[in-house]
């Protein structure tokens, strides 16, 4: 019966296919980074233009409350 036997050298194609790996990694990572950036800036420029919206949107809303108003207020005067 034969005994296991390790080898203590190391191939130079297994080194290199590491090394590229190793590489192929950090540039996923870092590309994976910059997109996450990317979108960062986007979300912040889109929470703006929500606010901004809501701002427009709250105006608007009240101009057309006291339009309303003063509509009731004429047709209320006009029943009595």
């Amino acid at each position: 019966m034969e005994k296991w036997h390790l080898s203590k050298s190391v191939n130079i194609s297994h080194i290199i296919s590491t090394v590229i790996i190793f590489i192929g990694g950090v540039m996923y990572i870092t590309n994976i980074d910059k997109a996450v950036a990317t979108q960062e800036i986007q979300i912040r420029a889109n929470t703006k233009a929500i606010e901004m919206n809501q701002q427009s949107n709250k105006d608007m809303f009240s101009r057309i409350d006291n339009k309303l108003d003063k509509i009731f207020d004429i047709l209320y005067k006009e029943k009595k």
